[in-house]
């Protein structure tokens, strides 16, 4: 008796079934728009705007990079000449300065 029940509920549902899929369709689409679902083309549109800035920041990553390589150069530059000490005047004797008065 059970394979007849069976046999009976799944007839019926089969029959029931167009009816139902318009409503769920409907029911799914509803509940789609309401919440924004991304589409495909939604997630392309993210992925080229993601690619775009990743390309951005990797070219001003490039760019912080060698300005720091340039400052450490230079700060190197500035530390080697601040270690060289500057060279004295010879000192002056006190009479090659003077004017002789006639």
């Amino acid at each position: 008796m059970g394979s007849l029940s069976d046999f009976i509920r799944s007839a019926s549902s089969d029959s029931m079934l167009p009816f139902l899929q318009q409503a769920l369709t409907d029911v799914v689409m509803e509940v789609l728009g309401e919440r924004q679902v991304p589409t495909r083309t939604d997630f392309r549109e993210l992925r080229d705007v993601v690619n775009k800035m990743r390309s951005s920041v990797t070219a001003t990553t490039t760019s912080v990079k060698k300005m720091e390589e340039r400052l450490v150069a230079m700060e190197q530059r500035v530390a080697a000449l601040e270690k060289k000490k500057p060279r004295k005047a010879p000192a002056r004797k006190k009479g090659a300065t003077a004017k002789k008065k006639a």
